[in-house]
């Protein structure tokens, strides 16, 4: 059974990544094995309150639907590529 989030649980993103106009706010998560460590991890991201990506970057391969690649380009010769699971909830 999951726990909620509380006011006093410290929320913070591990990473922000910024670039002119566009910012990326990136989670990452040796892995995310119950629902309370997936609402661990997604409660920081949850609670940003913008349109910016948000993403969770996991080791563990979860329930695969399919397995893709993203180059995330976070500048002119600065780009990084991530390996991700698509999955069904």
């Amino acid at each position: 059974m999951a726990r909620n989030i509380s006011k006093e649980d410290q929320l913070e993103i591990d990473f922000v990544a910024n670039l002119g106009s566009k910012r990326y706010y990136i989670q990452s998560a040796f892995s995310m094995p119950t629902e309370e460590k997936r609402i661990q991890e997604k409660a920081s991201l949850v609670n940003v309150n913008d349109s910016f990506k948000k993403i969770i970057v996991v080791k563990d391969a979860v329930k695969e639907v399919g397995s893709y690649k993203a180059i995330v380009k976070l500048h002119k010769e600065v780009s990084v590529e991530i390996p991700f699971e698509v999955v069904a909830e």
